[in-house]
C-alpha cells in the first residue's frame, strides 16, 4: 500500500468538502425552487446534482476516512505491535 502524503491528505479533505457543499447547496436550492416554483425542470436538475454528489461521496468515502491514510496508519500500528513482541 502506498503511504499517504500530506498532499494526498489535503486533496482528500478538499474533495470531501467540495462534495459536501455541493450536496447542501443544490439540495437547498431544489427545496427553494420547489417551494416557490413547483417541480419545475430547474428543481429536477438541482435534485439530480445533489443526488449525484451524494452518490459519488458515498462511493468514494462510505463513511470512513481515506483508505490510503487508514492503510498507512494501520501499517504503522502493526509495525509498533510487532516491535513490542
Amino acid at each position: 500500500m502506498v503511504p499517504a502524503s500530506s498532499d494526498h491528505y489535503w486533496l482528500w479533505v478538499w474533495m470531501r468538502l467540495l462534495l459536501g457543499l455541493t450536496q447542501m447547496v443544490f439540495a437547498v436550492t431544489a427545496v427553494y425552487l420547489m417551494a416557490f416554483d413547483g417541480f419545475h425542470w430547474r428543481a429536477g436538475v438541482a435534485l439530480s446534482v445533489a443526488a449525484v454528489a451524494a452518490a459519488v461521496s458515498r462511493l468514494l468515502y462510505a463513511g470512513r476516512a481515506d483508505p490510503r491514510l487508514e492503510a498507512s496508519l494501520g501499517d504503522e500500528i502493526a509495525d509498533e505491535e510487532r516491535a513490542k513482541r
